[in-house]
């Protein structure tokens, strides 16, 4: 029959108020910086779209507007053709962004169209490549600060 023994874990005081204040100052930054990240994001989002819209008459690089609700953010392209730019067209159309992000296919899957008017315009990605350029800036940014807040 096998014994068990247990044994003792001191831990100081000290250490204990330090971990204390350690995890206070990290569930203010969840609630302040996180906000400020999203928002962040939504800037930097609508910044990179802008960049790599293709430009025709500048319509849709205009129409791409970052919005900020309350800890949340969204960018959107207000042109109707927005998404046939962004997914291209037919038997052209590229679900990869979509992949990345782990959005649906069928969102993009919907502007292939039915095929009658043989038109394939290519993918022209601007927007969602720019969201996840994005998302990945804002958190290694709240990776560090989350670093800085534990040492």
């Amino acid at each position: 029959m096998a014994k068990f023994q247990y044994s003792r874990v001191y831990v100081d005081p000290v250490d204990l108020k330090e971990l204390d204040q350690k995890m206070k100052r990290l569930f203010k930054l969840s609630k302040q910086e996180l906000s400020n990240e999203v928002g962040g994001w939504g800037l930097t989002t609508q910044r990179l779209a802008k960049e790599r819209v293709p430009r025709d008459t500048g319509d849709l690089m205009k129409s791409i507007k970052a919005q900020r609700k309350g800890d949340q953010a969204v960018v959107e392209a207000g042109m109707n053709y927005a998404p046939y730019v962004e997914f291209g067209t037919g038997r052209s159309v590229d679900l990869s962004e979509l992949d990345e992000l782990e959005i649906p296919q069928s969102y993009a899957a919907q502007f292939k169209g039915k095929g009658n008017k043989g038109v394939n315009l290519p993918a022209r990605p601007y927007l969602y490549n720019s969201a996840r350029q994005a998302l990945h800036e804002m958190l290694s940014n709240m990776n560090r600060k989350i670093k800085n807040i534990v040492k």
